[in-house]
C-alpha cells in the first residue's frame, strides 16, 4: 500500500524544547509493507542500563514503516496469551506524526536477539484513525482498565484536541486495538480546529491567571487573559479526572468526569472543563504525570510539582486575573531540580497511589529519578542518564530530539523503558526511532530492598493498599502485607496464576470499624531486608468527600446576593448533609440544608463585586469548590421582582395585529404572592387589546385598552410570562405593564412590591417618527450582526447604516445605538460618504431600554445627504456606517440590540432598526 505523508508531517512541528524550532515538511511517498525488517543495535555500554533499538533507521538495515517523530506512547494489554510470559500479550502504541496513533508488533515479550534485525514494526491497519478525513497524530496518552477507555491528546495545530477512544483487549485476535466507533471528543480549541470544541461544544477556556504561587510565595505571571494553545500533557488522576498540560502556557486544566461524559451528558463546559492551577514557566510545557496525589510537570526550566492536586486545587473562574488555590513548588535535591526535561512518564499504575518513580528526556538522554516521594528530604535519587552515555547516538552529536518515553511496569520492582526521538529535529518523514532501556540488567540473586513508600486509601470498608519496591535489579516474588496493630491478618501478594511479577497493590474489603495503617515486606527465594515504614493511616468507615456542585449562578439584593446551584453528579449516594455558598472577596459563607440548590448570602456590600462557589459537605468532609458563578453587585435599592415588556418597535403595514409579552421575574429566595399584573394600552384611533395569555394564572379583560392578570404565586427564580394581542389600526399606540404582589427582598421581610416597565412606543407606518421641527425626510436605518448565534467569550461585529434617500438635507442627525450591558464593547468605526461632514461618536454610556440594561452610543453629523447640484454637497443619497466590535460573556444570554435616527425633522419611514444578538 501507499501513503502520502506530507499532510501528516506538516502538522506536526516544534513540541517541545529550543531544538524543534524548524518545521519541516517532505513530500513522499513510500511503500509501506506490513513486514518486520526493522532495526536493532545493542549498545556495549556497560550496567547499570541496556539499551535496544527496536524501531527506525540504524547502521543494520533499513525499517519498513519506519517512526516519524514520536510524541508519545502507552502499553495496552491484548487477552491472548503470551506463549513467553504465559499472560496476556502486550504492545508498544505510539502517537506518530506521519502514520497516526498505531500498535507495534509484535507483543513487547518477544525475544530480541542482539546484532539481528528487529522483530518490531508499526503495524498500520491499527492506525486508521481520523477525524474529517485527517489522521491525529496523538501526544501523551493514559488508560482507564476499569471502563477500556484510552485519553490522548492530539497535538497538531489543526485539532489541538483532547480524545477518548474505546479499547478492545479481544480485538484483532486477541492482539489489542482500537475502537474507532466509540470516539469522543471531549475538549479542543473552538477557531481554526477540525472538530470545533469536540462532540461536547466545549473549547479550551482562556489561561486567565494573573499571578501565580511558587513555593508558597505569590509571583507575577501573564498580564492577559490568553488562549491555551496546543497541549501536550495529559495525566488520569487518582481522583478518576483527566488533568491538561500546554506547550505554550502554563495552565493545568481539569476534566471532570470523563469516563461518564455523553455528548449530551457533561453539564455545562464551565462545569466540564476546568482551569485548575498554573505550571511556573508559561512556553516551556513539556508534559505531567501522577505520583500518588502529587502532579508533577516537566518544564523547560526544570520539573515541578503541585502537591495533592486532586484534593486541593479549586476551579478558577473565567476572570483574569486569577490566582490558584493550589502553588507548585521545585525539587529540593539539587541535581533533580536542574533537569531540563522535554518528555516525563511515571510508574504509577491508575487507580492505584503506588508510583514513586519519575522517567524524564531531554534532547540528549533519558533521565531516572527515584524516590520522588522523598524529595523533600533530600533523598530523590538522580540517574542522568539513565541509559549508557551516547547510547542514542554514538557520534555524541548535540541533540538527537528525544520527545517521548513510556515506564512499562510489568515488572513493578524492575521497570523498563521505551523512548522515542527524532534525530532530525524537524520532523522529517522516517528518521525517528524507538528504543528499549533495560533498567537493571543482570538480575542479582540477594534479598530485595525495602519497599519505599506505602500509601492506604479506603471507603467505606474496604481499603487500597499501594506501594512502591525499590528499582534494584532484584526480583521479588512475593509481598508480605501486615497491619500495624494486627487487626487484620497477614496478606500474602504474589504473582498472577501462571504469570512472574507479583503486583504493588492490595485491595481488603470488609475491613472492621478503626483505624489501621500498614507496612510491606519484599521478599523472594534469599530472604528480604525487613518491612517498610508505616504507611498513612485510615479510619473505617471512611465517607469520601462529596463532588462537586454545578451550574452556580447568582442574583444581587440589597447587601446580600441569591446563589442557586445543580447537586453534584452523584448526590444521591453521596450522604450529602448540605451546602457550604462562600463568596469572593469576603469569604462570606451561608451554610443551607442537603435538599436545598440554593441560598442567600447576607452581609455582603453594596457596590462590591462577588463571585461565588459552593461546595457539598458529608460525613467525610467537605467536597471541592465549584467553578465560580457569574460576577453580581449588591445594590443599595432592592429589586425583589423585576418587569419587561417586549414587542415591535415599528410594524410595516397598517391595520395588524401583533403580540407584545410581559416577563414577570421573582428574583427574591421565597415564594413571592398575590401577584396581579395588569396591561394598559395607550392609542388614539380605536386600537385594542384583544386577549392576555398567561404562563399561569388567569387573564380578564377589563376594558379595550386594559387586561388584568391574576398571576397568583411565583416561585424563586421562576418567571411568569404574559401573551397581549393586539389590534393595532393607523396610528402609534404604546403601552406598559405594571404589578403588585407580596415578596421578601434577599436579606429583607415580607412586603408589598410593585413595578412597571417603562412606556414601549410601537410606530406605524402613518405615525409622526420622531425628530425636531424641520421637514420631512426619508431617512432608512438598518441594523445586522454578523454572527447572529455567538459562542460565549467570542467576538463579532454589529453594523449599523443611515442613509437619506431625499434631495433634502438632514441636519443634526444623532445615531443612537443600545448595547446589551452583557456585551463588551471593544472598538466603535463609524464613517460617513457625505463630504465635509465628519462623523464622530461620543464614548458609550450606562443606561435602561425595555427595562433592560444597555450601553448607549451616540454618534453625530452636522448634516447628511442631499441633492444639491449648486451646493457643496454631492448629488447622490449619503450614508453613515457606524460598526460596533464586541465580545461576548462566559455566560449564555439573548437580547434585542436596537438604533434609532433622529434629526432636525421628521422620518417618512421607521426611523430604528434593531436584530436579536444571542450568546450560546
Amino acid at each position: 500500500m501507499t501513503r502520502s505523508t506530507c499532510s501528516a508531517v506538516a502538522e506536526q512541528g516544534k513540541r517541545r524544547g529550543s531544538n524543534w524550532k524548524t518545521r519541516v515538511c517532505i513530500c513522499l511517498t513510500v511503500l509501506l509493507v506490513f513486514a518486520a525488517v526493522s532495526a536493532s543495535a545493542q549498545t556495549t555500554a556497560a550496567p547499570p542500563t541496556t539499551t535496544i533499538q527496536i524501531l527506525g533507521n540504524s547502521a543494520v538495515t533499513a525499517p519498513s514503516n519506519p517512526p516519524t517523530a514520536p510524541v508519545g506512547g502507552i502499553i495496552l494489554y491484548g487477552s491472548q496469551i503470551s506463549p513467553v510470559t504465559n499472560q496476556p500479550v502486550r504492545h508498544l502504541w505510539v502517537g506518530d506524526s506521519n502514520f497516526g496513533m498505531c500498535r507495534i508488533d509484535p507483543d513487547l515479550d518477544t525475544v530480541i536477539t542482539a546484532g539481528a534485525p528487529s522483530p518490531f514494526n508499526i503495524n498500520v491497519a491499527t492506525c486508521p484513525f481520523k477525524i474529517n478525513g485527517l489522521s491525529v497524530t496523538g501526544g501523551p496518552m493514559a488508560f482507564d482498565p476499569a471502563t477500556n477507555f484510552l485519553y490522548l491528546t492530539d497535538e497538531q495545530t489543526n485539532s489541538e484536541g483532547i480524545f477518548r477512544i474505546g479499547y478492545l483487549p479481544t480485538g484483532d485476535n486477541g492482539q489489542g486495538q482500537l475502537d474507532f466507533n466509540n470516539v469522543f471528543a471531549m475538549v479542543g480549541a473552538i477557531t481554526g480546529s477540525r472538530f470545533s470544541g469536540g462532540t461536547t461544544g466545549c473549547a479550551f477556556p482562556n489561561d486567565d491567571v494573573g499571578s501565580v504561587l511558587v513555593n508558597g510565595v505569590l509571583q507575577p505571571a501573564q498580564t492577559q487573559s490568553v488562549p491555551l494553545g496546543v497541549p501536550d500533557g495529559l495525566a488520569l488522576g487518582p481522583d478518576g479526572n483527566l488533568w491538561i498540560g500546554f506547550k505554550k502556557q502554563g495552565a493545568i486544566l481539569r476534566i471532570n468526569n470523563p469516563a461518564t461524559a455523553t455528548a449530551n451528558g457533561f453539564g455545562t463546559c464551565n462545569d466540564f472543563v476546568q482551569l485548575v492551577a498554573e505550571g511556573p514557566d508559561p512556553g516551556g510545557g513539556n508534559g505531567i504525570a501522577f505520583i500518588g496525589h502529587d502532579l508533577w510537570g516537566a518544564d523547560e526550566a526544570g520539573p515541578f510539582v503541585i502537591k495533592n492536586v486532586d484534593t486541593a486545587c479549586q476551579a478558577l473562574g473565567s476572570t483574569f486575573p486569577q490566582t490558584p488555590t493550589c502553588g507548585e513548588t521545585n525539587p529540593t535535591t539539587a541535581t533533580f531540580a536542574a533537569l531540563t526535561p522535554t518528555a516525563i512518564y511515571s510508574d504509577q499504575t491508575y487507580p492505584y497511589l503506588n508510583g514513586n518513580n519519575l522517567y524524564f528526556a531531554d534532547t540528549v538522554d533519558d533521565m531516572w529519578v527515584g524516590n520522588v516521594s522523598g524529595d523533600a528530604a533530600g533523598a530523590a535519587i538522580v540517574r542522568n542518564p539513565f541509559e549508557p552515555a551516547n547510547a542514542f547516538n554514538p557520534a555524541a552529536a548535540a541533540n538527537v530530539g528525544i520527545n517521548a518515553v513510556v515506564a512499562d511496569q510489568t515488572d513493578p520492582a524492575n521497570v523498563v523503558l521505551y523512548s522515542g526521538d527524532d534525530p532530525s529535529l524537524a520532523a522529517l518523514l522516517a528518521q525517528g526511532r524507538w528504543w528499549q532501556v533495560i533498567q537493571n540488567p543482570p538480575a542479582r540473586a540477594t534479598k530485595p530492598n525495602v519497599a519505599t513508600v506505602v500509601r492506604a486509601s479506603a471507603v467505606g470498608n474496604t481499603i487500597t493498599l499501594s506501594w512502591s519496591p525499590a528499582q534494584t535489579a532484584v526480583p521479588v516474588t512475593s509481598y508480605l502485607v501486615h497491619s500495624t496493630n494486627g487487626a487484620v491478618a497477614d496478606r500474602t501478594v504474589t504473582a498472577p496464576l501462571g504469570g512472574t511479577f507479583p503486583p504493588n497493590f492490595l485491595v481488603i474489603p470488609g475491613v472492621a470499624n478503626g483505624t489501621y495503617a500498614f507496612r510491606v515486606t519484599a521478599n523472594n527465594a534469599q530472604g528480604n531486608n525487613g518491612p517498610s515504614a508505616n504507611s498513612n493511616s485510615v479510619t473505617i468507615p471512611t465517607v469520601v468527600p462529596p463532588g462537586i456542585p454545578t451550574n452556580v449562578s447568582a442574583t444581587a439584593g440589597d447587601t446580600a446576593a441569591f446563589v442557586s446551584f445543580v447537586a453534584p453528579p452523584n448526590s444521591a449516594t453521596e450522604g450529602i448533609t448540605g451546602y457550604t455558598i462562600t463568596s469572593s472577596p469576603s469569604g462570606i459563607t451561608k451554610v443551607v440544608g442537603a435538599a436545598a440548590t440554593s441560598g442567600t448570602v447576607a452581609g455582603l456590600v453594596d457596590g462590591t463585586t462577588y463571585t461565588f462557589t459552593v461546595h457539598a459537605n458529608n460525613a467525610g468532609g467537605k467536597g471541592m469548590e465549584s467553578t465560580p458563578s457569574n460576577q453580581v453587585t449588591p445594590a443599595a435599592v432592592p429589586i425583589p421582582l423585576t418587569i419587561a415588556l417586549n414587542g415591535p418597535l415599528t410594524v410595516s403595514s397598517v391595520p395588524i395585529m401583533s403580540t407584545f409579552t410581559a416577563s414577570l421575574t421573582n428574583t427574591t429566595p421565597t415564594a413571592a404572592t398575590g401577584l396581579v399584573l395588569k396591561y394598559a394600552l395607550t392609542t388614539t384611533d380605536g386600537a385594542a387589546v384583544l386577549i392576555g395569555q398567561p404562563s399561569q394564572g388567569t387573564c380578564t379583560t377589563t376594558s379595550s385598552v386594559g387586561v388584568t392578570c391574576n398571576i397568583g404565586a411565583l416561585a424563586a427564580g421562576a418567571t411568569a410570562n404574559v401573551n397581549f394581542i393586539v389590534q393595532i389600526q393607523a396610528n402609534s399606540i404604546s403601552a406598559t405593564a405594571s404589578f403588585t404582589g407580596n415578596a421578601t427582598p434577599p436579606g429583607g421581610v415580607v412586603g408589598a412590591v410593585n413595578g412597571s416597565t417603562p412606556v414601549l412606543n410601537t410606530t406605524t407606518p402613518g405615525a409622526p417618527p420622531q425628530g425636531g421641527n424641520g421637514p420631512t425626510l426619508t431617512v432608512t436605518v438598518s441594523a445586522s450582526t454578523a454572527k447572529p448565534q455567538l459562542n460565549t467569550n467570542t467576538g463579532t461585529t454589529h453594523t449599523f447604516v443611515a442613509t437619506n434617500t431625499g434631495s433634502i438635507l438632514a441636519t443634526n442627525l444623532s445615531f443612537t445605538i443600545s448595547e446589551p450591558a452583557q456585551l463588551t464593547i471593544t472598538s466603535v468605526n463609524a464613517s460617513s460618504t457625505a463630504v465635509g461632514d465628519p462623523v464622530t461618536c461620543n464614548p458609550s454610556t450606562p443606561g435602561t431600554l425595555n427595562n433592560q440594561a444597555v450601553n448607549n452610543i451616540v454618534c453625530n453629523i452636522a448634516s447628511l445627504g442631499g441633492n444639491l447640484k449648486n451646493g457643496n454637497k454631492p448629488t447622490t443619497a449619503q450614508t453613515i456606517t457606524i460598526q460596533v466590535n464586541v465580545t461576548a460573556p462566559a455566560k449564555a444570554f439573548s437580547q434585542t440590540v436596537f438604533s434609532i435616527v433622529a434629526f432636525d425633522g421628521i422620518d417618512a419611514v421607521s426611523p430604528s432598526a434593531s436584530f436579536l444578538q444571542t450568546v450560546k
